[in-house]
């Protein structure tokens, strides 16, 4: 089945699969002056869907645009560290309170903050997907068994 990939007015490409004829849909559905392309469905980079907005037009294929694939590697790592951010903000909030070292937490939000930077370092869709932020659980562990309880 061909589909028609066209680039939208904000940039990214979007994908028509046509219920009616295929001329019929350019004619009528894709806005004016935008580049675009029939393609069967089949030619699609399916096993990419996790950077459909890094899809692009190129010689009459879709190609993955790599330094939009980085720009999508790092937003979903900032989601993936924000709940980490705020579990460190509470520990050394306990930390400070009590007049313990909080040097480990310190560390644990630089690595955190700086986990985007390793993003610039991937040549491949493969290391960009590798690229997870977990949270530090020995750091986390040992930080909570070092805070004396009040009795």
């Amino acid at each position: 089945m061909k589909v028609i990939a066209y680039k939208n007015l904000e940039g990214f490409t979007t994908i028509c699969v046509p219920v009616n004829d295929i001329q019929y849909v350019i004619e009528n559905d894709i806005p004016g002056n935008c580049e675009y392309i029939e393609i069967d469905f089949e030619n699609l980079p399916h096993e990419h869907e996790d950077f459909f907005n890094a899809w692009q037009i190129e010689n009459n294929n879709i190609v993955i645009n790599m330094n939009k694939a980085k720009e999508i590697t790092k937003t979903r790592l900032r989601m993936e560290r924000e709940p980490l951010f705020l579990e460190q903000d509470i520990l050394f909030q306990k930390k400070q309170e009590l007049g313990l070292d909080t040097s480990e937490i310190v560390t644990e939000k630089n690595r955190l903050r700086n986990i985007t930077n390793l993003v610039d370092t991937c040549d491949t869709l493969q290391e960009l997907r590798s690229l997870k932020v977990q949270s530090s659980t020995l750091i986390t562990n040992s930080i909570l068994l070092n805070i004396p309880t009040s009795e």
